[in-house]
């Protein structure tokens, strides 16, 4: 029975390897076509997804502010500039605060940015 597992194990995993690495290549693909535009809109909507989390969670581990923008910049393809990045930092804060205050930390905005957050940064930290 163990050997039959990791059998089926070991099948999975070469079936769905080159997959996963070729959604890897895809991903790395669009960072580097994405516009400065894009790049600066990505980056504003992840810290907004964090600082909605940060808020509804309570979050509060020292150093998270700068390991978060660490990811998300290179998410961005490190295409956002520091100075960029704090006006982007502070628009998204701005709305975060604006969407808790609205609809709370269950409200279908809130919502989709937990998501995000849990689906595109939490599993970097």
């Amino acid at each position: 029975m163990k050997f039959i597992i990791r059998g089926l194990l070991m099948m999975t995993f070469m079936t769905t390897w080159p997959l996963a690495a070729s959604a890897q290549t895809s991903d790395a693909d669009q960072v580097q076509s994405m516009t400065q535009d894009q790049a600066e809109a990505m980056f504003q909507d992840l810290y907004r997804a964090f600082d909605i989390t940060r808020n509804c969670r309570k979050l509060e581990d020292e150093g998270l502010n700068e390991k978060v923008t660490a990811i998300i910049s290179a998410q961005t393809g490190n295409k956002v500039a520091i100075g960029k990045q704090l006006s982007l930092i502070d628009a998204a804060k701005q709305e975060s605060k604006k969407t808790v205050k609205a609809e709370g930390c269950d409200g279908p905005k809130a919502s989709e940015n937990l998501g995000v957050y849990d689906a595109k940064i939490a599993p970097h930290l």
